[in-house]
């Protein structure tokens, strides 16, 4: 089984486990990952498993869909590195991924 790691706001690294065709929010939810709210359970509606992929990781994951994109675009923490954990399906080019949690999870609507 793969690893990725998800990084706190207070630099917290907590490594979970991921299968391949999970999302990176199943893989932190099931881990009890503080600050992945996923208040829709992956729906994609809700935007309270936003995480940060930075650098290399960003050019390495698919590009965001226009959904994904509305959707970010409604986070007043969202910036460039931003994506939705729910969006994301881990694919083993991603074993050992790090993102990072942002400092609070505000959900849209």
């Amino acid at each position: 089984m793969a690893i990725i790691s998800f990084i706190t706001h207070d630099e917290q690294h907590i490594a979970v486990s991921i299968k391949p065709g999970s999302t990176i929010m199943e893989a932190a939810v099931a881990s009890a990952v503080p600050g992945i709210d996923a208040q829709c359970y992956g729906a994609g509606v809700c935007g309270t498993c936003h995480v940060y992929a930075a650098g290399p990781l960003r050019d390495v994951l698919p590009p965001r869909s226009d959904w994904e994109e509305e959707m970010l675009k409604s986070l007043p923490l969202a910036g460039a590195d931003s994506r939705l954990a729910c969006q994301i399906r881990f694919e083993d080019r991603l074993d050992g991924a790090k993102f990072r949690i942002p400092e609070r999870q505000d959900a849209v609507g």
